[in-house]
């Protein structure tokens, strides 16, 4: 759980700070000696924001960068924006300046108003807190965000194609089975002709589901809202996502694009001045399972005195070029460009691996769709061809 403490520093200035403990009284002893604590109170930590928020988090750090280049500080940059009617970014603004007016620094007034901004953009202005360049963590942040969600819309636009036609053949197969069949059947039963097993099957399931479409209706559409409001859940769609992630191709897919957003966070915090331990951590949080396991193996292995390289090598995050890569940069000391430079070559690997994926789902699913079709309709004009041999 997360604690806000307020307490009385060494030298008598006030403070307030946001600990991490399983208690309050854990929160207290993590103080220094000297540090006496006058108040503890818990606070609930900010979740990921969603996709939606997300955008207008952008936008709000565009603004706020877009401000600060003309010369103003982070409290007037504030200010400025906070004036500016009653819009999102303005919400947003009076939230920083009143954690700032408590004297948090600027890292820790972002955090304390718990409107789930990414803990990357929290390590970045901390570490432009310490480099006294606000306006370049801002920047940093927002060509990652902007990267992050163009990948999503690559993935978002594979998905599409597939959903729309899987969602028109079952549209059309409804269609069949509940209006044409039926009619077929009538049709048939009048000629009083031999009809074969298959197109039984399929014309008395026509007929059943013409007959009982009302009733089947309404479960129908309670089950799909049921199935809705299920998906709508958190842990389902997390456990959605690990599932749908194991799937043969979709893991190498979702493999590529966490270590591309790995590599691209621990790049920008090289930038900025953290060390290559801090850079880790944080990319670990915004990754996803399998990566963030990976870069904590990482993390341990640089903080035991391995290069960034090796590290990585064991760790499964690095081929034998991005080694290479590495350690010629190891040795000039151009860590960040080298991990911008291996982002981008995974994140244009990606955009190959969604184009492949998606041009071998899109010809399955036409064929799947028209072996569908193509059994409905023998069936129906097998019977009636019979009909027109015995009449010739």
């Amino acid at each position: 759980m997360r604690f806000e403490l307020t307490l009385v520093e060494p030298d008598g200035s006030l403070a307030r700070r946001l600990v991490d403990a399983a208690s309050a009284q854990a929160a207290m002893a993590s103080c220094g000696p000297a540090e006496q604590v006058i108040d503890c109170r818990g606070r609930e930590r900010g979740g990921p924001a969603k996709w939606g928020r997300r955008r207008e988090l952008l936008g709000f750090c565009e603004a706020l960068e877009q401000v600060l280049s003309g010369g103003l500080t982070l409290s007037e940059s504030l200010r400025a924006l906070a004036a500016d009617g009653d819009n999102r970014g303005a919400v947003f603004a009076r939230a920083l300046l009143r954690e700032l007016d408590n004297g948090l620094a600027p890292s820790d007034a972002f955090e304390a108003t718990g409107l789930g901004w990414s803990p990357f953009l929290i390590a970045l202005i901390r570490s432009g807190e310490r480099s006294g360049q606000l306006e370049q963590a801002f920047g940093r942040f927002t060509v990652f965000e902007k990267s992050l969600l163009e990948m999503r819309g690559k993935v978002v636009s594979a998905s599409i194609y597939p959903l729309v036609l899987l969602g028109v053949s079952m549209l059309v197969m409804l269609f069949l089975m509940g209006f044409v069949v039926p009619r077929f059947a009538a049709a048939l039963d009048d000629m009083r002709t031999e009809i074969p097993a298959g197109s039984r099957i399929i014309l008395e399931s026509g007929r059943w589901l013409g007959d009982n479409l009302g009733l089947v209706a309404g479960p129908v559409l309670i089950g799909l809202l049921a199935l809705a409001a299920i998906a709508a859940l958190p842990a389902t769609q997390q456990q959605a996502r690990k599932m749908f992630s194991r799937l043969p191709g979709v893991r190498d897919i979702a493999e590529l694009a966490g270590r591309a957003q790995a590599l691209r966070v621990t790049a920008a915090l090289l930038a900025g001045g953290a060390t290559v331990p801090v850079a880790f951590a944080v990319a670990r949080e915004t990754s996803g399972e399998l990566i963030g396991a990976r870069l904590a193996q990482a993390t341990e292995r640089v903080e035991r005195g391995e290069p960034p390289s090796q590290a990585l090598a064991q760790a499964g995050l690095a081929g034998s070029v991005a080694v290479q890569l590495l350690t010629a940069a190891e040795r000039t000391g151009g860590l960040a460009p080298c991990f911008e430079r291996l982002a981008l070559a995974d994140e244009a690997r990606l955009s190959r691996s969604l184009e492949r994926l998606t041009s071998a789902w899109g010809p399955l699913l036409l064929v799947g769709v028209a072996a569908m079709v193509g059994c409905v309709v023998v069936a129906l004009y097998w019977p009636m061809l019979q009909v027109f041999e015995s009449v010739r």
